[in-house]
């Protein structure tokens, strides 16, 4: 894997991005798909940060909406989008949308958006803000006390990991991202093919 990641090391930054996630993927190289993921460049979708190897997650739990407690692992086997955020954050508060939108566009049982609210977040102003921007496709989801994004090492909100579907990290944005773009939406669409 990594004698061919220094071999295209010279290529576009966003390029090479997409062809490692490939390879993290176990992608064949040749691959329909994987011509297809070097075409989708553009300077957003470079904020994603890939690691060189996919990081196993500590399974911390977290609380659906009725106060059940919840852990990555009861997503597994799919490709996951696992956002936090909080109501005091304006970028945060900017971007839901679009991971809602991007999970209603895809309309795929293998792929999910998991919005998780960062530290002290009122659960009724939540709910309000959910039901105010028409947020129909995301669930909500806490972590009161941040105690799972601390074991995710979550430094800025908003930050995005990249989840596989054997449960591990392969990636995460610190920051915004347009995550309903056409490029966006191209992309996932084809990691959900690739795994």
């Amino acid at each position: 894997r990594h004698k061919l990641f220094l071999e295209v090391i010279k290529m576009n930054k966003v390029r090479l991005i997409l062809l490692y996630t490939c390879i993290v993927f176990s992608a064949n190289t040749v691959n329909a798909s994987v011509s297809n993921l070097l075409a989708l460049t553009n300077n957003d979708l470079g904020k994603i940060k890939f690691h060189t190897e996919p990081k196993p997650l500590n399974f911390a739990t977290f609380e659906n909406i009725t106060g059940e407690k919840v852990t990555i692992s009861d997503f597994k086997g799919k490709f996951i989008l696992l956002n936090f955020w909080a109501l005091w954050c304006a970028p945060c508060v900017e971007e839901m949308p679009a991971l809602d939108n991007l999970k209603m566009l895809l309309n795929d049982k293998s792929f999910d958006v998991i919005a998780v609210a960062t530290g002290r977040n009122d659960k009724s102003k939540v709910n309000n803000f959910f039901e105010t921007n028409n947020l129909t496709f995301l669930s909500q989801f806490f972590d009161s006390k941040s105690v799972f994004s601390r074991k995710l090492n979550i430094a800025v909100l908003p930050t995005t990991l990249m989840i596989d579907f054997k449960g591990r990290e392969v990636g995460r944005v610190e920051g915004t991202l347009v995550w309903d773009s056409m490029e966006s939406q191209k992309l996932f669409k084809e990691w959900i093919k690739i795994q």
